[in-house]
Parts: structure tokens; sequence; C-alpha cells
């Protein structure tokens, strides 16, 4: 049977049509067309209204490797209600069927979306993917929901005991889920979380996405989070704090462009003297060597940053080595190295930053054993309200020489606008052909190659690496580079392949510089 869609009106001077040819047997026509309201059982249901609906309506499928599929309670909030119209046609009959169908988001209770998002009673996460269609028979009861960016779980609540009752109980919306493919939350398989490894976002609704009555200010969302108004301002300069800062690539991102830096903080002797020694001592950035968790929550701190403790933007670099897709034989460090992830949540509640990005291997979401930790980083991030997003960038694409995909996740406070992912400056892919053609139509450079970032580096040592290590110096650095391999390379050509300037100053030994050099984020990402 071939379907072909004809208009995607949904009005009645103008409905959707969905014709189907059947050999043999007739012609089908499918005619949608909009209406008000809809009778089911003792229900008038309208748009605007919110239902519960059949566990497993939207549910492709209810079974995996021969497991029966948990399934939970599903809420549509109706944007549109359409008749839908099938006349089937034959030599001999002819046939008129009509049903009722439901337009809009679908929500679901925090609690059963793998946690993500705290499970706070009563609450519901929107899936804002797509708006979905359903049978107004898979239809149970209406519910009273409320769609609002107020702060606080008792915000709009009518009372503890009502926002645990799951039958009857008022449901309350504040965080809305988009992801770049649509997504089954029941379904662990490609159309399911796996779905959630690209790229996609977690944010508080605005206040132009709330219920009339049930909306506050963005602005004062802001205020009432960080204790202040503080709105942008191009013409201040904003201060940037570094988690996890190794030697300093994301610092020497952030001087780029134009923050100042007020501290950076690692565990590493070696990395924090590395940190220390590239920056302007006139600027007065602080560097010190501690644990983490220790440092977010040291009074110390709250001294050095200074008005209620904020910064404007706080970056984290969780140690990678774990979750890395290079990484096959247990490490000593695991252990200590996976405990780091949760310093995410202390940080952001001690610091109050504007804005918080965080980088790490894209193992942690590609690689299902590791999963659940990239789960948590997002609980962190929406245990303290903030918006989240996360996307997989490649290092190619922005104007670094070797080939690394790194997960990047932007938050903002309340009442901020989250950022958007930069737009990529450099063309690559495998087919060369392919990059050609993407330069050729404007707007992006060729990748940068092993030769021009080693073009600092005398004549012979570039010959050495192409003649007798195959290191082709017009390509752009496609190997993976670990604390065991490579040996023939100096630690000043591992720094150049890592994309840090020829001028950046290491301390350390051979073994130490090549992992200060090795595990941080590009400062051109």
């Amino acid at each position: 049977m071939r379907l072909t869609r004809t208009s995607i009106s949904g009005n009645r001077s103008h409905p959707t049509r969905l014709h189907a040819s059947i050999t043999n047997s007739g012609h089908v026509n499918v005619i949608y067309n909009k209406i008000n309201d809809a009778v089911h059982g003792d229900m008038t249901l309208r748009s605007g209204d919110t239902v519960e609906l059949l566990p497993g309506t939207l549910d492709y499928s209810l079974h995996t490797e021969g497991k029966l599929i948990s399934i939970y309670e599903i809420f549509l909030r109706i944007e549109i209600i359409e008749q839908k119209t099938t006349q089937t046609s034959g030599k001999k009959s002819y046939q008129n069927q009509n049903q009722t169908f439901l337009t809009g988001y679908h929500f679901r209770r925090n609690r059963n979306c793998k946690g993500i998002i705290k499970g706070i009673a009563g609450e519901v996460l929107g899936v804002y993917t797509r708006r979905v269609r359903v049978c107004v028979n898979d239809v149970v009861q209406i519910r009273d929901m409320i769609l609002t960016n107020a702060l606080g779980p008792t915000t709009f609540r009518k009372s503890q005991t009502d926002a645990q009752d799951n039958d009857h109980g008022r449901l309350i919306c504040r965080f809305k889920l988009q992801t770049e493919a649509d997504i089954n939350l029941e379904q662990e398989g490609l159309s399911g979380w796996n779905a959630l490894s690209r790229s996609g976002s977690i944010t508080r609704l605005t206040q132009a996405e709330s219920d009339r009555g049930f909306g506050e200010d963005d602005d004062t969302s802001s205020t009432g989070f960080r204790g202040y108004m503080d709105s942008l301002d191009l013409n201040r300069e904003y201060v940037f704090g570094d988690i996890c800062c190794g030697a300093g690539g994301g610092t020497l991102g952030a001087e780029m462009a134009g923050f100042i830096v007020k501290f950076g903080n690692d565990n590493n002797v070696d990395s924090m003297q590395s940190w220390r020694l590239n920056r302007n001592p006139t600027h007065g950035a602080v560097g010190f060597c501690e644990d983490a968790f220790n440092f977010v929550t040291e009074s110390s701190l709250r001294e050095l940053v200074g008005n209620a403790r904020h910064v404007d933007l706080l970056h984290l670099s969780i140690p990678c080595q774990t979750y890395s897709p290079a990484h096959t034989i247990p490490g000593k460090n695991d252990d200590d190295n996976s405990a780091m992830t949760g310093v995410i949540g202390a940080s952001l509640c001690n610091l109050r930053p504007r804005i918080g990005t965080l980088e790490e291997t894209d193992g942690i979401i590609r690689q299902s054993q590791h999963r659940h930790y990239f789960f948590w980083i997002l609980w962190q991030f929406l245990a303290e309200e903030y918006n989240v997003s996360w996307n997989v960038l490649e290092a190619l694409e922005y104007g670094c020489v070797s080939k690394r995909s790194r997960l990047i996740i932007i938050a903002s406070c309340p009442g901020e606008r989250l950022p958007s992912y930069p737009l990529r400056t450099h063309a690559w892919s495998r087919n060369q052909k392919v990059w050609q053609q993407q330069v050729a139509l404007g707007g992006l450079r060729p990748p940068v190659t092993v030769g021009q970032a080693l073009s600092s580096i005398p004549q012979h040592e570039k010959d050495d690496l192409r003649d007798i290590h195959r290191i082709d110096m017009d390509q752009p650095f496609l190997q993976t580079i670990t604390t065991g391999s490579h040996h023939f390379l100096s630690t000043h050509h591992k720094a150049l392949l890592q994309s840090f300037p020829p001028t950046y100053k290491f301390v350390g030994n051979k073994t130490s510089i090549s992992k200060q050099s090795q595990y941080p984020v590009s400062h051109l990402v």
C-alpha cells in the first residue's frame, strides 16, 4: 500500500488528507477535520484540557528481548481536536468511518524519567520533541495540570497529600525535554534513551509557556536565584572560574573570549603549576591545588569570589579517563574519577554561576555501561534548577588538528537564556571530496593539517615524522594519543597536536606533561 500526504493543514476549509491506493480492492481516502470539542463517555474534551492516557498508548513496542517493558502513566495537553473520516470505496461497496483524535505534547512523571530529574511528587516532565496524535478512546480521565516557570516544589501545589494522589492529584510541569531525534522513553534501543546521546535540552518553562496566572517574570527568577538583579551588559567584564582545570585549556579559551579569570582548581600539583605559569600575574587569577569537593565548600572560596560568592561562567572538566572508549582496562583511579562527577551539584550550589559549562568524552553517553553517569550529570544541573543542554561536538570542526569528539554541556541559571552552541568554523569529513565541497559552498575553512599545527617546529623534525613514522602532514591528525602511545612524539609535539599554542609552558616530567596536554578540552572549542 502506498501512502502520500497531500496537505498538512487541519482546518475545515483545507483538511488534512491522507490518500492510500489499494491494489485490486478499491481506494481509501482519509480526511482530518478540526472540531471544537469531543465527547468521550461522560467527558467533554476541549483544547487546553489535560487528559490521562491508557498506559502503553505511545509505546511502539511493549517487549524488548522478550521482556515486558515497564509502562508508566502518560498525560496529554490537548491542542487540536480532529475528526478522522475514512472513506473506503470499491467496485461493489462504499464505507465511511469516523474517529476522533487529539493532538498535543505529552508528559510523564519525573520519577519515571530514568533518574535525570528529581522525582518530586506530582511533578511531570513535558516531552516537547514533537506533538503526538492519539485516539480519544485512549483517554482515561481529565486531569488538573499546571504549566509554570515558578521556582520551588511547593509553588501552586494544593497540598502534599494532593501531590501524592496518583489518581486525581494536581500535576505540575516546570521543565520540558527536547531532543534532536524523536524518542520513545519506554525503550532502551535506538528509538529510546539512546536518542539522547547526540543532542538535546531540558529547560524550565518560560513565562510565555506558562499557563495564564501561573507564570512569573523570568528576570525575577534570576534575582531570586542569585540573590540580586544582574542583567547582561555587553560593556562590563565577566568573571570566570575553572574547576578540574588541568593545565588550563578551558581557562585559555575563556581568556581569549575576554573573561576575567578569578580562579582555577585542580588536585594535580604539576597541572596546577602549569596553570599558574601561563596566567598573567597582573590579572589576579588564583590557583588552588586541592580536592575539588573541599574547594567548592570551603570558606576561603567565598572570600575569594566575593559578592555572594558568584561567578558569571563556571567551567568543569570532570576526569574523563574512566568513560573514554580508549579505556579498555580497569584502572586504579576509576572509582575516584567516577566519584568526581558528583562535584557538579556542590559547585553550582556554592558558586551560583550565571552560566555553567562542562566537557566530557562522548563515551559517557555513547557506551551503555556509562550512560547512568550522564543521567547523573543532568540530574545535578536540574536539581539546582538550571536549564541544561548537551551536544557532541567534533573538535576538528572548530579549528583543532586532532579528531576528538567531546560532549559539551551548557547550563543556565533560572531567568538566564540558555546560550546556543557555536557554529562550526571548519569543514570535516573522512571523504575529502565532501569537505572540499563544504568549503567551496563558502563559510567554512578547510580542516587544520598536521603540517600547519607543527609549523613552529624545525623542518627536520617534520621530515622525520613524515618519512619515518608515516605521519601525513597534509591531513588532520586522526590517531588517538594515550599515555603509553606515540613515544616518538615529544611532549611539545603532543601539546601542539592538541592545539596548545607553541609558547604554552608545562611543568613536570615527560609522562606528566603528556597527560596534561592529552586530557584537556581544546581552548578552540
